[in-house]
């Protein structure tokens, strides 16, 4: 049942063994050179004749032979179909059978290690071991995984797990761990090799001979892991010698619901640093049916090609000298009728050792009519020599009728059979020339072609650059081309090799050579003859003393260079003199012959104007002051700290000012040329002083007519009293007895004055207290008909501030009020209440004692 499930597998695959691989064995095939067509045996087995069109033929030795790299190339091939229908038992060739790895049963499950010789055809003695060079290291081992890789990293595990995990970050080279490295992905999926899929196998087999074994690695029947309906059935195929790798894809679904049905085809060198990935395939999404690709080391293997021919008249080979180590010209002569031309190619492998000779060859005829008889101005052969603008003159014999049929296409006038034509080249050309009759009907027969090489023989002398010099220097000119020597002849008349002359104007000078060809070559060269520049200066000449000021030259023309001495190279300079009177002198020079101008400048140092200004000052508040300045500026200007807006920018040299504050006021005063003065004086401002009077007690009582007097002002430095009574003092604080016998209030005046003078002064009175008076009745008769004896209010002398509260025997307001004039009339909420005591609290400040309060209480009786 295994067999015959296998044997419908192969079918369906049809994969290209055997014969089908030897597009990547090393090889030689001999191709015509100018149409890449290949002429060999068994391709062309009847050869290739050479015609009177084209008597000859470039063959070229096409040698594959990629060998061993670091560096690979990835190619499309074709997919061949299977030669035959193949199964374990029924193998490549009769009697071979595949090998079955069958210990790859289990998903995400390594192989043993396996030799790459597994079961190969019978070899001659002596045979080298197959062996597989892949990033620069040589192998003869494998070990194979369930997930379609081949490894050269022999550190798994025998029947370990492999894992499959493949991000969107992991296209190859690449050192994430997930990814397998020096490993060939052929494709790298997940697929499944389980109990539940007795179909899925895994088979390899090393076929051929040496050198041209390859190793088979197929997987068949496998399903996509989490798609198991989708089946994977693709080869891979190892070549030795060529150390090719070949991947043929019969049926390659994609699973995009496993991880994004991300696939990786190509190759991954050991630290995950190189890789080459067939385009599109690089951890992406992707299918592909019957289609097969080809990574191989990029650039060939050493290889050498021994050209030989036999002829008709030989007994053998006979080697033949080569265009070039591939190539050859085969031109066989009637003479030597059909010959065989041989290419026996040597390949040598890195280690130096050459691989067994690989051969092909190619049977070639020769033209059966007679050659063109060419000449060309008197000469004969396939090559000539004419000067740059001359004529070549051709001559054709041996036919009626004559063209040029490339570079152009141009009929050659016939005379008597004799074409001559004149043509003037004008560079280096290959003319192939036909000879050709005509038959009754006018066709062309037996055409003949020759080739005729025309160099055209030009060449250069050169007197250099143009040049510029100085007006009155010399120049030197000679052939700077010493390549070319002749007869020289010059614009100047002059006949010899150098000229040497002096020159005052711009000129254009041209020499002229005669080769021993009588081949003609010319140069000019313009040499540009310049003046010294002109020069003009700009900048400050008169400046402040300890300033600076920076003087620039302009030349004319511009773009000169300039050096004053050790100040700088530039066109400006900041200078900074200290004398008087300094010289400055520059250096101009006009590139690029530097022709040269010097000149000077000098700078003077003007001094700042003298100027007086009135010393400091002090005054009052509210005071005004006079500011003089003295001295001869062209211009002046006040500023002012903090900011006097009546002078700030004035240019007046006597002010009158009013700071509020303290204020410095300087002046700026400057010389024609802006050098300046600065000179400044001091407005300090004396605070006036504050005058307050304090005294205790506040009222003179009668009793005790005694007040404390104090100086609270501030700021003042000195005082005078003055009472009404015509005490004076000047003391800070004394006490006053005052006579209150006939006065009720005195005057009190101080006057304070600080050290500048500034006054201040203020006055108070003082008023007597006399004995006070508080009437409060003790009862109320509500129905007295005297409405002063139904109502109850207090009676109080000199009142200024007034409260009284009425309370019943339970301690509830009855009334209220601030009003000395409002009287209670024995009601509460509108009725009258209960007969009874009732105590009153009465709150009062008097007019002659305003911050003292009183507090008195009483009861008042309520009788009907």
């Amino acid at each position: 049942m295994i067999l015959k499930r296998f044997m419908i597998l192969c079918a369906s695959l049809c994969f290209g063994i055997g014969y089908g691989f030897a597009q990547s064995c090393t090889s030689v095939t001999i191709v015509e050179d100018s149409a890449g067509i290949d002429i060999s045996v068994p391709s062309a087995p009847t050869g290739r004749r050479v015609t009177c069109i084209v008597p000859f033929v470039i063959l070229k030795a096409n040698v594959f032979a990629p060998g061993g790299s670091t560096d690979y190339i990835a190619e499309t091939i074709d997919f061949a179909e299977c030669p035959s229908t193949w199964a374990p038992t029924v193998g490549i060739n009769p009697g071979d059978a595949l090998d079955f790895a069958s210990e790859l049963t289990g998903d995400d499950q390594w192989s043993t290690p396996l030799s790459i010789d597994v079961n190969g055809y019978p070899q001659a003695p002596g045979t080298p071991f197959f062996q597989f060079s892949f990033f620069g290291n040589t192998y003869n081992t494998i070990q194979l995984n369930t997930n379609g890789e081949i490894s050269f990293d022999f550190s798994h595990a025998w029947y370990s797990n492999c894992g499959y995990t493949i991000n969107a970050n992991d296209a190859i080279p690449t050192t994430n761990s997930n990814i397998h490295r020096n490993v060939i992905m052929t494709p790298y999926h997940d697929i499944w090799f389980g109990p539940s899929y007795p179909n899925a196998h895994c088979y390899y087999r090393t076929i051929g001979y040496y050198p041209c074994r390859k190793f088979v690695v197929i997987f068949a029947n496998s399903p996509m892991f989490s798609c198991t309906s989708l089946i994977v059935n693709h080869m891979c195929v190892l070549y030795e010698m060529t150390n090719t790798i070949e991947f043929y894809i019969k049926d390659k679904p994609s699973c995009t619901a496993w991880q994004g049905g991300r696939t990786i085809l190509g190759i991954h060198n050991a630290d995950g640093t190189q890789a080459c990935v067939i385009p599109g395939h690089n951890a992406t999404a992707w299918e592909e049916y019957n289609t097969a690709y080809r990574i191989r080391p990029q650039g060939n293997l050493h290889s050498v090609c021994q050209w030989s021919r036999k002829t008709q008249n030989d007994v053998a080979y006979v080697p033949i000298v080569s265009l070039d180590t591939i190539r050859c010209k085969a031109a066989p002569t009637i003479e030597d009728g059909p010959t065989w031309y041989k290419c026996e190619a040597t390949i040598y492998m890195e280690t130096g050792d050459p691989i067994p000779v690989v051969v092909d060859s190619v049977l070639v005829y020769p033209p059966n009519t007679p050659p063109l008889s060419v000449s060309h101005n008197g000469n004969t052969g396939a090559f000539d020599t004419i000067c740059l603008g001359d004529s070549i003159n051709i001559q054709l014999e041996g036919r009626s009728f004559y063209k040029i049929i490339s570079p152009i296409e141009v009929d050659i006038p016939s005379t008597q059979d004799t074409g001559r034509i004149s043509l003037f080249p004008m560079g280096d050309i290959t003319y192939i020339l036909e000879g050709y009759n005509l038959d009754i009907s006018g066709d062309t027969v037996c055409p003949f072609y020759d080739t005729l090489n025309v160099n055209v023989r030009s060449y250069e002398i050169s007197l250099g650059n143009n040049d510029t010099i100085c007006a009155g220097d010399s120049i030197k000119l000679f052939n700077l081309n010493s390549d070319y020597t002749g007869l020289c002849t010059w614009t100047t008349g002059f006949t010899g090799d150098t000229l040497a002359i002096p020159l005052q104007t711009s000129a254009d000078i041209g020499l002229t050579m005669q080769d021993g060809w009588g081949c003609l070559a010319s140069d000019t060269v313009h040499i540009e003859v310049h003046n010294p520049p002109s020069v003009s200066f700009s900048g400050t000449q008169a400046i402040c003393p300890q300033t600076s000021t920076t003087l620039s030259v302009t030349s004319n023309p511009v773009n000169c260079l300039y050096d004053w001495g050790t100040l700088g190279t530039s066109n400006s300079i900041s200078v900074s003199p200290t004398a008087d009177t300094t010289w400055y002198v520059v250096s101009v020079k006009r590139p690029p012959a530097m022709c040269e101008t010097i000149d000077s400048v000098f700078v003077a140092i003007l001094p700042a104007p003298v100027i007086s200004i009135t010393p400091d000052q002090t005054i009052c508040e509210s005071e005004s002051v006079v500011i003089d300045v003295n001295g001869a500026a062209s211009r002046f200007e006040w500023q002012t700290a903090p900011t006097d807006v009546h002078v700030q920018g004035s240019s007046a040299t006597h002010i009158t000012v009013s700071p509020q504050n303290s204020t410095r006021y300087t002046i700026h005063a400057w010389n024609d040329i802006g050098c300046e003065s600065v000179e400044a004086t001091n407005v300090f401002i004396e605070p006036r002083p504050i005058a307050r009077i304090a005294y205790n007690p506040t009222t003179i009582d009668e009793l005790d007519p005694i007040i404390l007097f104090y100086d609270s002002s501030q700021g003042n430095m000195t005082r005078a009293w003055s009472i009404s009574d015509g005490t004076t003092t000047q003391e800070q604080n004394f006490s006053h007895q005052f006579d209150v016998t006939n006065d009720d209030e005195f005057d009190i005046s101080l006057l304070v004055a600080t050290s500048a003078g500034c006054l201040d002064s203020t006055q108070t009175t003082i008023r007597v207290f006399r004995q006070h008076s508080v009437f409060a009745p003790t009862a109320i008769y509500t129905h007295d008909n005297n409405i002063a004896n139904r109502t109850f209010r207090l009676y109080i002398d000199r009142l200024s501030e007034y409260n009284l509260t009425i309370y019943n025997r339970w301690g509830t307001i009855v009334f209220q009020t601030n009003n000395i004039n409002q009287a209670w009339d024995a009601t509460f909420n509108g009725k009258p209440v209960p007969q009874g005591s009732y105590v009153w609290i009465a709150k009062y400040r008097l007019t002659t004692e305003k911050n003292r309060l009183y507090e008195k209480t009483g009861q008042v009786m309520v009788m009907d």
